[in-house]
């Protein structure tokens, strides 16, 4: 039996949280004893020079998300080598001991002692990616993520793109095409971190399943906003 990681992609218009959730999500499952391991979208497409355009107009750029799909999942499976490899010596150095007694199987997905190998994927891009167990689609009112974007500097005219992309909540949508029931939608609005973890992690665990169409931000454009 081959060790598989959960795939948890935390995705999300620019300014929801997804890279604090991310961060303190993967601390969470080191705490409660997971085998878990972080991964930065962005930052595979910049180091694995998968930029093929940069739209100045709009400080935005485009990313080759075949490349990025397919990097991603090699990335992946090289972890996943890592561990059999791992798993295979410290057997090989344990004949003596009932293998059955330490290992514990469940959906093809390895677990020590019933805790999972988690990877926790951050970034907008991320829902793109077919490798993905669950999609967690973080949500925020329009007016919140305003004040967040203009403390960043963005320009206005990024500002107004990303606030329309919320608005028509283009990421989840998005991820529904490609993973439809894997995709969970969490409006954050009033939420503290510490009540955004506890979903997550129930969402993780198939305790939670927050499906999207539920939130609606229209009433933002519907006020005059532009």
């Amino acid at each position: 039996m081959s060790l598989n990681y959960k795939v948890i992609c935390i995705t999300g218009t620019p300014g929801v949280g997804k890279t604090t959730t991310a961060k303190m999500l993967h601390k969470k499952l080191l705490k409660k004893g997971h085998e878990s391991k972080i991964f930065s979208i962005n930052e595979i497409a910049i180091n694995n020079d998968l930029i093929i355009k940069y739209d100045e107009e709009k400080d935005f750029k485009i990313v080759d998300v075949e490349k990025l799909d397919k990097k991603f999942s090699e990335l992946i499976h090289a972890e996943e080598n890592n561990k059999n490899d791992l798993n295979s010596k410290n057997n090989l150095g344990n004949n003596n001991l009932s293998y059955t007694n330490n290992l514990n199987y469940t959906n093809n997905n390895l677990k020590f002692d019933n805790k999972e190998l988690i990877a926790i994927v951050d970034g907008h891009l991320s829902h793109l990616c077919s490798r993905c167990d669950k999609t967690i689609v973080l949500r925020v009112n329009p007016d919140i993520l305003k004040k967040r974007l203009i403390k960043r500097n963005y320009s206005k005219i990024k500002i107004k793109d990303n606030l329309e992309s919320e608005v028509l909540a283009i990421c989840s949508y998005e991820a529904n095409e490609i993973h439809e029931n894997k995709v969970n939608e969490i409006d954050t609005s009033d939420l503290s971190i510490y009540q955004i973890l506890h979903i997550c992690m129930d969402i993780i665990q198939d305790k939670n399943h927050l499906p999207i169409g539920k939130i609606d931000f229209m009433d933002y454009f519907l006020k005059g906003n532009e």
